[in-house]
């Protein structure tokens, strides 16, 4: 005889903790910028190591072409039919090596520009730690210095306090997005000079 499925219900005065919720939120939200950031140094060091194969591998190239100029010059007085057949092999690896050449040079172009937009894309995210870091702290200071001035002023009315911790609030949104951004502009023109 099979057994009853029991239905699992949840409680109804089960609440969703909105403030475990919003403290998960805020962590992922500072530690945002450091995750990119450290995404961003993987792909530069991988970059950094195919322009490292494309520096070597264009050095092979050049020698190769450097090589067969040598041949070419050694058997441009071609009189024998054999020494004809070698001055054309030799100019036919020249015209091989001087194309890939050009190809090396442009990939390699192309890296090194992916390496520099990389790297102004890390020295944002870093900036933009380092703001929410300092923005942090200044945010507890002022918090313990205003709980430390209501303790030592007497209680004032409700709509007063309110008003006072909603000024200060403005203040140091209005004090952070004018110090967020002067700070990045400096340190995203530093990164890039």
């Amino acid at each position: 005889m099979p057994r009853k499925k029991i239905a699992r219900r949840k409680p109804k005065n089960q609440q969703v903790n909105t403030v475990a919720a919003l403290q998960k939120m805020e962590k992922d939200f500072l530690q945002a910028p450091a995750r990119l950031a450290a995404q961003l140094n993987k792909e530069i060091n991988s970059t950094k190591q195919q322009e490292s194969k494309l520096k070597k591998s264009l050095s092979q190239v050049n020698s190769q072409l450097q090589n067969s100029e040598k041949r070419i010059r050694a058997s441009s007085p071609a009189n024998t039919a054999t020494a004809k057949k070698q001055l054309r092999i030799a100019k036919l690896a020249q015209k091989t090596n001087a194309k890939e050449k050009a190809n090396l040079q442009k990939q390699l172009n192309a890296i090194t520009k992916e390496l520099q937009a990389t790297a102004i894309k890390r020295a944002k995210f870093v900036a933009v730690q380092k703001h929410i870091n300092q923005f942090e702290k200044d945010w507890i200071k002022q918090a313990k210095a205003l709980q430390a001035k209501a303790k030592t002023q007497p209680k004032a009315k409700a709509k007063a306090k309110k008003a006072a911790m909603d000024n200060m609030i403005e203040q140091q949104q209005e004090a952070f997005e004018q110090t967020s951004d002067h700070m990045i502009n400096n340190e995203v023109t530093a990164e890039v000079m």
